[in-house]
């Protein structure tokens, strides 16, 4: 019988670990708002079958909080709604601008600190090799450099 080929690979090397890093990357995300038709008829949203409609596209700035090999957790200032499709952009990614699309797994309506739950959904392979290893690699050089002189600490 033959092993799946990543049978073989040691699990810390493979980019499905899920090993996430705390590492702050600009982001500009764009989706749809939603009206509920039962409940809004502001904008003659009506559907008789009292589903969701998809209406006027939303843009917010924020940045990751932490990033792991197939999503990341992001502050907004204005939080898209669970289960909403979010195109994302990463600014400052190693390569330029790397863009993919998400689907939005989790709020926290924290006042401080609101954030979504991201799990990317289209252009994976993008997101792991010019955003999360990225992370990874920066976060590694940054645990790796030497400590600050302490003795230099204090001197004025």
């Amino acid at each position: 019988m033959v092993q799946p080929a990543t049978a073989t690979i040691p699990q810390r090397e493979r980019r499905e670990d899920g090993t996430r890093y705390q590492f702050s990357f600009p982001v500009k995300a764009v989706w749809q708002s939603q009206i509920n038709s039962q409940t809004n008829t502001q904008n003659n949203a009506w559907a008789s079958d009292g589903k969701t409609i998809w209406e006027n596209e939303v843009m917010s700035l924020g940045h990751t909080e932490n990033v792991g090999p197939a999503g990341a957790l992001i502050h907004f200032k204005e939080l898209p709604p669970v289960g909403a499709h979010v195109s994302i952009e990463v600014t400052e990614a190693s390569e330029g601008t790397v863009r993919v699309e998400a689907e939005v797994i989790r709020v926290i309506h924290n006042p401080d600190q609101p954030l979504a739950a991201l799990a990317v959904t289209a252009n994976v392979h993008g997101w792991q090799t010019l955003v999360w290893e990225v992370a990874r690699r920066r976060t590694i050089a940054e645990m790796e450099k030497p400590p600050e002189d302490e003795d230099n600490f204090f001197k004025w």
